[in-house]
């Protein structure tokens, strides 16, 4: 995972992965040297709701139209 990890470093607060194949979203939060410190995986369908400031939720049911 060598660009999650790279944004991490660069401090970009929120990094968001979207597998198809697998069916999944993953949200990485709270960049750190080492990588991102949270992961909220979620099964394509439900919502994932990104944490504050934004407090916003994405249903991620349309990431598969």
């Amino acid at each position: 995972m060598v660009k999650p990890r790279k944004c991490a470093l660069a401090s970009v607060p929120l990094y968001l992965v979207i597998d198809t194949l697998q069916g999944c979203a993953r949200l990485m939060s709270r960049p750190s040297p080492s990588g991102y410190a949270e992961q909220m995986p979620v099964t394509l369908g439900e919502c994932l709701m990104l944490p504050d400031p934004w407090d916003l939720k994405i249903d991620t049911g349309k990431l598969l139209a």
